[in-house]
């Protein structure tokens, strides 16, 4: 990470904790001055919102700033509340007002403030909540009060994940927007291990999700009129449909529309084709793309421990399952050192929620040999990793399947990444 990073990840948690301290300030809070329920429950909102964030980007607060005063956290839960189905509702609305919105600028802009949105959301409700338990353990509140009060706070921030996750395609227009990648960076390392799905390889998987869904759209519009976008060999041609009437028979504005139609037909069919064929060489077969890809690895260096210039880099390391059905993921700080561990989280691809029902399932990373413990975690020690690499080991994720291991590809953007954040050091 560059030391402009880290500078700006750093910021992150020092404003966090700087308008916690101010909202904790306010007169409101000490009591010193009468104030109005709507500007109780703005402070509120306020404070639990920097407290959440302190959590989220390891501002750690003092102890004087550390909590909310249980009339702060009754004031904001309602708050908190309406916001969420706000938000909710205009989520529901995005893929709307990205599609009328021809600027890319805005388009980015409007899907930024839908993810800065979200996370603000998620500092709102860890505020929240740590407050409650806090509440609780000092008494001041039993636990079917605490459950009482979080249940439709939570209940409303899951519909609100619900109807975002309806946007997953627009959204990951911006994956790769540097603002991401400084969210995702300056959380805390507990939240940055498992990313949410809305930062993480969800958002990769809508966007391949979505050529897929255009692709078909293509062959289903423009099938009649004889060719087909194909993965492998571009287009493929078939005699025209039935009409009941023959080509020469069309009349100089049925012509028109045709040739209008082919015209559009070709533009987006060789779009899709550039998401679909990827770099591979024309006239590949997918069988032989689909092998291809399955034997590659990261590099070997990545593992090595030979570094020619100091200096550390967080690396996002990402699998498929060949199936479509999981993801294994991790970061890893680089170089690692020998007393390090690369902790492999394994996720649902549908929803990116966590993957419980893998446990016990067997994983080779690099020959070494691990399982899926019931957090949807795998651990391999470092030193046991770069000893199988000295000895020639590629750095391959192999997941036991009906009796068999079967090889994820490496994410290929996730894989250039490395390479190139390696080969740079």
């Amino acid at each position: 990470m560059s030391a402009e990073q880290l500078a700006r990840n750093e910021n992150l948690a020092k404003i966090a904790l700087s308008r916690l301290r101010e909202a904790l300030s306010h007169p409101c809070v000490s009591g010193d001055a009468h104030c109005s329920d709507e500007v109780l429950r703005a402070v509120a909102v306020e404070a639990a919102e920097a407290l959440g964030k302190c959590l989220l980007f390891g501002g750690e607060p003092e102890e004087r700033f550390g909590r909310l005063p249980l009339r702060l956290v009754l004031a904001a839960l309602p708050a908190a509340c309406e916001r969420f189905r706000d938000l909710a509702a205009r989520a529901g609305k995005l893929g709307e007002f990205w599609d009328e919105e021809a600027d890319q600028e805005l388009r980015d802009r409007m899907c930024l403030e839908a993810l800065s949105d979200r996370l603000n959301a998620q500092a709102l409700y860890l505020g929240l909540m740590h407050s409650l338990r806090q509440a609780e353990t000092r008494g001041e509140l039993d636990a079917a009060k605490v459950l009482d009060l979080s249940e439709p706070l939570t209940d409303l921030l899951q519909e609100y994940d619900t109807r975002l996750r309806e946007q997953r395609g627009v959204l990951s227009t911006v994956r790769a927007h540097p603002q991401v990648a400084c969210w995702c960076n300056a959380l805390a390392e507990s939240y940055r291990r498992a990313l949410p799905w809305w930062l993480g390889p969800g958002l990769d998987e809508a966007a391949r999700e979505a050529q897929r869904k255009v692709a078909s759209l293509v062959e289903e519009l423009f099938g009649a009129l004889g060719k087909f976008p194909n993965a492998d060999s571009g287009y493929h041609e078939r005699p025209l449909a039935e009409s009941g009437s023959c080509p020469g028979d069309e009349s100089a504005a049925n012509r028109d529309l045709r040739h209008w139609a082919e015209s559009l037909h070709d533009a987006l069919a060789a779009w899709c084709h550039s998401f679909t064929a990827g770099p591979q060489a024309a006239g590949q077969s997918s069988a032989a793309k689909g092998e291809q890809r399955a034997q590659q690895a990261y590099p070997r260096s990545l593992l090595a421990g030979l570094v020619a210039k100091p200096g550390v880099k967080q690396l996002w390391l990402v699998w498929h399952d060949p199936s479509g059905r999981y993801q294994a993921q991790s970061r890893v700080n680089f170089p690692l050192e020998d007393d390090d561990k690369v902790c492999l989280l394994f996720v649902r691809t549908a929803d990116g929620e966590e993957a419980p029902e893998l446990s016990g399932t067997g994983v080779l990373l690099a020959g070494v040999r691990s399982a899926v413990n019931q957090h949807a975690q795998c651990v391999f020690p470092v030193r046991e990793l770069r000893e199988q690499v000295s000895k020639g080991a590629r750095v391959l994720l192999q997941v036991a399947r009906d009796g068999r291991w079967v090889t994820w590809p490496p994410d290929e953007a996730a894989l250039r990444e490395v390479r190139r954040a390696v080969e740079g050091m």
